[in-house]
């Protein structure tokens, strides 16, 4: 569960605060997370508001579109991250999967790929269920080639077309395991030796 300043009681809703600057999917969005009665979803079609909706409403979780006019999503994540709001937990929303990478990196956010709507509702209540169980670090490890060499076997050795055990793992699901492996890490600088 949440913990600190925005630490939730047993019945409380989950507070959400939904930055998008395109109306319909505000709309959308906050209608199915609201659905299940679970959450309280705060929707903001402008971003420049942002700072001033956080302080009003103090959202437990904020998601936010990438692309949006004024202030984008990658600009407006970084103003999170150095303000005193910056250990709220934050789900990028966007349709350029190859943002996903940066912004995990960079700044400890989750990512959902804006998809068909059914699918991307889906993930954003399983990233949601996560940040609320305590699964996403707030600290990204120190990185460590051994440790990171060592887990990235393991998960190898679970596919292994030639086990007669087991049935083994798709191709792409051990690629998407060994890149969330490597996502749980700080990455080292390119001036700097990652440490042996």
């Amino acid at each position: 569960m949440l913990r600190g300043r925005h630490a939730m009681n047993a019945d409380e809703k989950t507070k959400i605060l939904l930055i998008d600057d395109e109306p319909t999917t505000t709309h959308i969005i906050k209608s199915k997370l609201e659905e299940k009665g679970r959450f309280a979803v705060t929707a903001l079609n402008d971003p420049t508001r942002a700072m001033e909706a956080i302080e009003e409403i103090a959202p437990h979780i904020i998601i936010t579109d990438v692309l949006m006019p004024n202030l984008d999503g990658k600009k407006l994540v970084e103003i999170i991250r150095s303000s005193k709001f910056s250990r709220i937990p934050i789900i990028v929303l966007s349709a350029r999967k190859k943002m996903e990478d940066y912004f995990k990196a960079v700044h400890f956010v989750d990512f959902v790929e804006k998809t068909e709507t059914g699918r991307m509702i889906a993930k954003l209540e399983h990233a949601i269920d996560n940040i609320l169980e305590g699964a996403v670090p707030e600290k990204k490890k120190a990185w460590d080639s051994g440790e990171i060499l060592t887990r990235l076997l393991a998960e190898l050795e679970k596919y292994d077309p030639a086990s007669k055990d087991k049935a083994p793992a798709k191709p792409g699901d051990l690629l998407d395991q060994m890149k969330k492996i490597i996502a749980e890490y700080e990455p080292v600088a390119a001036s700097e030796e990652a440490p042996h």
